[in-house]
């Protein structure tokens, strides 16, 4: 089983995958470190799990269900960007229900509340897309952020016959992020994904059609100044890897980002011997971000347009009556661009490569008891460059990974699950200009550098204790720890932990 796993970790590691393209929390995601054979729940071989399309839900979930859980989250440690805070301490409350409406209509969906405190930020006042938006506004203090807000999705699929399923759903969000010392710039959220699917189905082959819209919205404003130069901070706006436009003596500023993009899916599935199928999937996807300052006279500071595609090849392998296996290739593509507002030329190329190939297996020891691990193997190539600075890093990664775990039934009642993970990073040509204009040039593009290309291993460690109370409900409690640790290159203190902790009821109606 699986929970809410932050998103700022996962923007923390992304850089190293592939940037987010949108944000979505949802109170049943999976857990990273956790191998995949060993949640039946969140990759199941179906449409819904491993494609995103709702019209697959079908095929995902049939009980009527209502979750109600919470979670705790702490990320501290050195190992981090200008873009991180120092430590972070996060809560997330929620409810999640799956009702079957009628023999042909299914309907899913969730709630919650969350709290995030991120301490010692330095300088930025925005919080999102900060790794693909070269246009930032700071000032010169460094303080506390706190964000509240709620979010909530549905979901709705149908069948229109036996073999011709469709799906719709709706996700909202807002939020509000305040800094905790002067001048408290205010920070708010607000998001819309409207997201469609089909899928037609014949004896032995599917295939699937799922599409996406978003639009993200971040709002900054600073309304109160103390005029008192001594005691103002000094607002910057930075534009790439350096050159802040400094202004003094401000009462007011206001920036509103509009983040919108679309993704279109198509997948298909095929029943292969007698109990293995093989899954293809392909998507692409454009976004656009702008951003704007001014208020009332808005004034456009730049805009960035990425593009990426994204394959993947699943085989799921029935070796014996004990034996399963899954083997899953991976291929992205980033392609990100950013344009200044006063030249029709292109200021920032950030290309991004990706493959990643991974064997899954899972074996059934006993009634009771299953080992299951992952082997991985990722390539990365990475690749920015500031034209207007002209600075530009790249870098390569050869990365090789194991995930095992051990699940047991002790009783009728209880039941446990530990995993551990090990991920140990190679890099290869790694290289950087060094053309420095002002101070703030060694963090926005050195330390930017450094944190990327002097990965040396992660590891981490779960474990799960599930109680099932018959058939009506199940109270799980789930723990895991993840370490970041950089090579000699960076600061020998520095690492980055995370520590989660979720708790959730299950009830199952009947």
């Amino acid at each position: 089983m699986k929970f809410i796993v932050r998103l700022n970790f996962l923007i923390f590691v992304l850089p190293l995958t592939i940037g987010a393209q949108w944000l979505q929390y949802q109170p049943d995601s999976p857990i990273d470190s956790q191998p995949i054979l060993q949640d039946s729940v969140r990759h199941q071989f179906n449409f819904y799990n491993q494609a995103g399309n709702i019209a697959g839900l079908f095929f995902d979930e049939k009980a009527f269900s209502l979750w109600s859980g919470g979670s705790l989250e702490v990320n501290s440690g050195e190992y981090r960007t200008a873009f991180l805070p120092s430590q972070s301490n996060g809560q997330q409350y929620y409810f999640r229900l799956v009702k079957p409406l009628t023999a042909r209509h299914i309907f899913k969906g969730y709630f919650g509340f969350q709290r995030l405190e991120d301490r010692q930020v330095l300088w930025i006042h925005q919080s999102r897309q900060l790794d693909t938006n070269p246009f930032l506004l700071a000032d010169s203090s460094i303080g506390n952020f706190v964000l509240n807000g709620i979010f909530w999705d549905g979901e709705w699929a149908f069948s229109l016959r036996r073999s011709l399923f469709i799906g719709a759903g709706i996700y909202y969000n807002v939020d509000q992020r305040l800094k905790q010392n002067f001048p408290k710039p205010e920070n708010q959220h607000r998001d819309i994904h409207l997201r469609g699917g089909l899928q037609k189905n014949w004896k032995i082959t599917q295939i699937g059609l799922a599409f996406r819209y978003f639009n993200e919205q971040e709002k900054v404003e600073i309304s109160r100044y103390n005029l008192n130069q001594n005691l103002t901070p000094v607002l910057y706006k930075f534009r790439f890897s350096d050159l802040p436009v400094i202004l003094r003596g401000k009462t007011s500023e206001e920036r509103l980002l509009d983040y919108h993009g679309w993704e279109i899916n198509m997948h298909f599935s095929r029943k292969i011997f007698q109990r293995s199928a093989v899954m293809g999937i392909f998507a692409y996807s454009h976004n656009q971000g702008t951003t704007v300052d001014g208020g009332s006279q808005p004034q456009n500071q730049g805009i960035f347009r990425r593009d990426n595609w994204r394959g993947e090849a699943i085989l799921d392998i029935h070796l014996s009556s004990s034996l399963t296996g899954r083997i899953t290739y991976n291929f992205s593509y980033q392609n990100l661009v950013a344009e200044p507002p006063e030249f029709n030329i292109t200021a920032v190329k950030h290309p991004l490569w990706i493959n990643q190939f991974v064997v899954s297996l899972k074996e059934k020891i006993s009634r009771q008891s299953v080992l299951v691990a992952d082997l991985s193997y990722q390539h990365i190539f990475d690749r920015y460059q500031d034209l207007m600075t002209v600075n530009q890093f790249q870098y390569k990664y050869q990365i090789v990974g194991i995930k095992v775990g051990f699940k047991n039934r002790l009783t009728s009642r209880w039941e446990h699950l530990e995993w551990a993970k090990t991920y140990y990073y190679f890099i290869s040509h790694p290289s950087r200009t060094d053309n420095r204009y002002t101070e703030f040039f060694d963090e926005l593009f050195i330390r930017r550098f450094e944190f990327l290309s002097n990965r040396s291993l992660d590891w981490a460690a779960g474990m799960q204790v599930i109680y099932h109370y018959g058939p009506l409900f199940d109270v799980e409690v789930t723990m895991t720890f993840d370490q970041l640790i950089p090579s000699n290159d960076f600061p020998v203190s520095a690492s980055r932990q995370t520590f989660i902790l979720n708790m959730m009821v299950k009830f199952f109606i009947i």
